[in-house]
């Protein structure tokens, strides 16, 4: 096992730990791996994970809670783009662009970015939702779907 995929397993651990030594806690991590044979972006680097939300027992954290825990225990999140009022206007402005994932020189042969994930800075729920009602939205870049070779699908 490489070094890369020991330390961020370690972190995970020590992330486990904190969140239910004594197994009673239902935690569950979302996040993006990114890296060298995850997909045809390399983003520069060997193996890592990039965390952009948790729940626990059922609740996801609001944004300043879930990013207090991540950094307290060294579990990188995804860039934050903006933080402000929502409208179609930031959403368009955001959705593509170049990446802010790694440098450009290193980002493989697209340099772009795949998206943007969307979610209040405080937890709600709203009926025009699908699913569980849970209010967050992505919008995927143009130039990310339309590249050549990619390696998943949307």
């Amino acid at each position: 096992m490489s070094r890369v995929i020991e330390i961020e397993l370690e972190k995970a651990w020590v992330f486990r730990h904190w969140l239910g030594p004594d197994g009673r806690t239902n935690a569950l991590s979302a996040g993006e791996m990114i890296g060298q044979g995850v997909q045809d972006m390399t983003y520069g680097v060997q193996f890592a994970f990039r965390a952009f939300d948790i729940s626990v027992d059922g609740k996801y954290l609001d944004y300043d809670d879930k990013k207090s825990l991540f950094d307290k225990y060294g579990v990188q999140m995804v860039p934050i783009l903006y933080r402000g009022p929502f409208s179609k206007a930031k959403v368009e402005q955001f959705t593509d662009g170049p990446t802010t994932m790694c440098d450009s020189k290193v980002a493989g042969t697209f340099k772009g970015r795949e998206g943007i994930v969307i979610t209040p800075v405080k937890e709600r729920f709203s009926s025009d939702m699908s699913g569980s009602g849970r209010v967050i939205l992505k919008s995927v870049s143009f130039a990310y779907l339309e590249r050549s070779n990619g390696t998943e699908f949307h």
